[in-house]
C-alpha cells in the first residue's frame, strides 16, 4: 500500500489538534483593552466574549526581538549561546525575520513564513522551502500562540458550563462551538481578565486533547505573567504570556521540544524569548513580506490533493509537476506525483518519482515502501522490490505502519511466497486502525493470498469485508465475481 506521509506520533496528534483549534477562530482585528475589573455575577456568554476580546485582540502588525537558545535534550547537553534576530509579523500567519547586525545570528538565514510553509533567503543549490515549522522553534511557538489566544470568530458561540477555580483564579468553563461546522473546543477562561487558562480540542468519540494548561498566574505592579504547560510544543513544552501596559496579553517565552524518534535521548529542546514587542502603530511602517511563492505552493498542493481524491489523476499530475518545478526538493510533491502516476498506469514515472523521494529522504521508509509497491503492482523488478520493502520495514522501527506491512506482504504474494505473505498481511490488518480505505485494500490483498492458496470461502469473506468498507472498490468486486463465475484461479492475479 502506498503511503502519503508518516502519521501516528503523539506530538503529531496534538499538532493536528492545534490546527483544529485554529480552524475555530479567525482574525478579529485589534481592540483596546479595558482596565481589569472585578467580574460581575452572573457572567453570561456575551460578557465573557467581550472580556476575551479585550485580553486577546490582535494587532494588525508587530515587530519584536527573538532569542533562540538550544538547551540540549534528555542527554543533559549543555546550554549554547543564543541566536538573536528581529521578527515582523502580520497575525495570524505571516512572519518574516532577518538576522541581527550584532554578530549573534549564528548562521541564521533571513526568511518568510506563511501557513506552515517557510521560504529561506539562501543562495546556491539546496532546499529553500520548508514544509513544516519543525526546526523553527520560534515559529512553532507563534503558531500555538495565535491558534489559541485570539478573539472569538463571527458565527461562533460559547456554551458556559460552570465556574471553577484554577491557579488561584476564578474561572469559567466553556465550550466554543464553531457556527458553520459545529467543531468544538473546551476552554477555561479567567473571569477577571478574559484570558484563556486552558484549551483542549474536542473530537467525537475521543477524550479532550489538552493544548495548553495554566500552571502559574503571577500578578504584580511591575509584571503580570502566566505560565502554561504546552504539550503541543513537545514533551515538557511550555509557554509564558506577559501582560503589556496596554492590557493585551502577549507571548513572552516558550520551551519547544522536538523528537527525532520515540527515544527520550533524541529530544532537542530550545528556549525562545520574545522581547521589545511593538504592536500596531507602535511598530511603525513595516512592509508585509512577499508570500506569493508560498501561496502558490499552498494552492497547488491543495488543488492536487483534491483532484487526486476525486479520481482526476491527469489533472492532479499537472499540479504536482508544477510543484516540483517550483521546488525540486519538495518530497511530498514527488511522492504524490508518483502516486498519481500509478493511478494512470504510468509505472515508469511512478518509479522515477519514488526513487527521487528516496534520494531526498533516505532515512524515511516512504520512498522505499512506495517504490516497492509500484514494482509489485506492475510485477516488475520483484527481487529489488523485496529489498526495498525490507528496507522500509527496517526504517519503520518496532511498530511499522500498516502500509509498510501491506507492501511487504504484497511483494511476497507476487513472488508466490504465499505463507509469508499471509503472515505479513495479517499483521497489516491488525495495524490498520480505523481507516476504511487502508483496511479495504489490505483485506483485498489478503483475500488474493487465500485465493491462491485455494481457500475460496475465506477469500470470498475477505473480499466481502473489503467491499463493505469501500463499496466502490472495483478490484475486490471483480475478484468476488470471478470466484462465482469461474472458481479459484490458478495463475497470476
Amino acid at each position: 500500500m502506498r503511503a502519503n506521509r508518516a502519521e501516528g506520533s503523539v506530538l503529531g496528534v496534538l499538532l493536528r489538534a492545534v490546527v483544529m483549534i485554529a480552524a475555530l477562530v479567525v482574525s478579529a482585528g485589534a481592540g483596546r483593552a479595558a482596565p481589569a475589573q472585578t467580574p460581575a455575577r452572573p457572567v453570561g456568554p456575551g460578557t465573557l466574549a467581550l472580556r476575551m476580546a479585550d485580553a486577546m485582540s490582535w494587532p494588525d502588525r508587530f515587530v519584536m526581538q527573538v532569542s533562540v537558545e538550544s538547551t540540549g535534550g534528555s542527554g543533559g547537553a549543555q546550554s549554547r549561546s543564543a541566536t538573536t534576530f528581529e521578527l515582523t509579523g502580520f497575525p495570524p500567519d505571516v512572519f518574516s525575520w532577518r538576522p541581527a547586525d550584532d554578530g549573534h545570528s549564528r548562521g541564521l538565514a533571513s526568511g518568510t513564513a506563511w501557513r506552515n510553509l517557510v521560504q529561506l533567503d539562501v543562495q546556491g543549490p539546496g532546499p529553500k522551502v520548508a514544509y513544516d515549522y519543525q526546526g523553527f522553534p520560534f515559529l512553532e511557538a507563534l503558531r500555538l500562540f495565535f491558534a489559541v489566544f485570539r478573539p472569538l470568530p463571527e458565527g461562533s458561540r460559547l456554551e458556559l458550563s460552570g465556574e471553577l477555580k484554577t491557579v488561584g483564579r476564578p474561572a469559567m468553563r466553556a465550550t466554543l462551538v464553531e457556527g458553520s461546522t459545529g467543531r468544538r473546543a473546551e476552554l477555561v477562561v479567567d473571569l477577571e481578565t478574559g484570558l484563556i487558562l486552558q484549551a483542549s480540542a474536542l473530537s467525537p468519540g475521543q477524550s479532550p486533547q489538552t493544548i495548553v494548561k495554566a500552571v502559574r498566574f503571577d500578578t504584580g505592579a511591575a509584571r503580570s505573567a502566566v505560565e502554561y504547560e504546552a504539550p503541543a510544543l513537545g514533551p515538557g513544552g511550555k509557554l509564558v504570556l506577559v501582560r503589556l501596559p496596554s492590557g493585551r496579553w502577549w507571548i513572552g517565552e516558550a520551551v519547544v521540544v522536538s523528537e527525532r524518534s520515540s527515544s527520550p535521548a533524541s529530544r532537542a529542546s530550545h528556549r525562545v524569548r520574545f522581547s521589545s514587542a511593538r504592536l500596531g502603530t507602535e511598530a511603525g511602517s513595516v512592509v508585509r513580506p512577499d508570500t506569493s511563492t508560498l501561496e502558490r505552493i499552498g494552492a497547488l498542493t491543495e488543488e492536487g490533493r483534491a483532484l487526486a481524491a476525486a479520481g482526476r489523476y491527469e489533472e492532479a499530475l499537472a499540479r504536482f509537476r508544477e510543484l516540483v518545478r517550483i521546488d525540486p526538493y519538495n518530497i511530498d510533491a514527488h511522492n504524490r506525483l508518483g502516486n498519481a502516476a500509478m493511478e494512470t498506469g504510468d509505472w515508469l514515472t511512478a518509479a522515477s518519482e519514488f526513487d527521487q523521494v528516496i534520494q531526498l529522504s533516505p532515512d524515511s521508509p516512504i520512498g522505499y515502501n512506495n517504490l516497492a509497491y509500484a514494482y509489485a503492482e506492475f510485477q516488475v523488478n520483484l527481487p529489488e522490490a523485496l529489498k526495498l520493502a525490507q528496507r522500509a520495514l527496517e526504517l519503520s522501527g518496532e511498530h511499522p505502519d500498516a502500509s509498510v506491512l501491506d507492501t511487504y506482504g504484497w511483494v511476497l504474494f507476487q513472488m508466490r511466497r504465499l505463507d509469508e505473505a499471509r503472515q505479513q498481511l495479517e499483521r497489516a490488518v491488525a495495524a490498520s486502525g480505523e481507516d476504511p480505505q487502508a483496511q479495504a485494500e489490505i483485506l483485498y490483498h489478503l483475500g488474493m493470498v487465500h485465493l491462491q492458496m485455494q481457500r475460496v470461502d475465506e477469500a470470498r469473506r475477505l473480499f466481502g469485508q473489503a467491499l463493505a468498507l469501500r463499496p466502490d472498490f472495483a478490484k475486490a468486486r471483480e475478484a468476488l465475481a470471478r470466484i462465482g463465475q469461474e472458481g479459484p484461479p490458478a495463475g497470476q492475479p
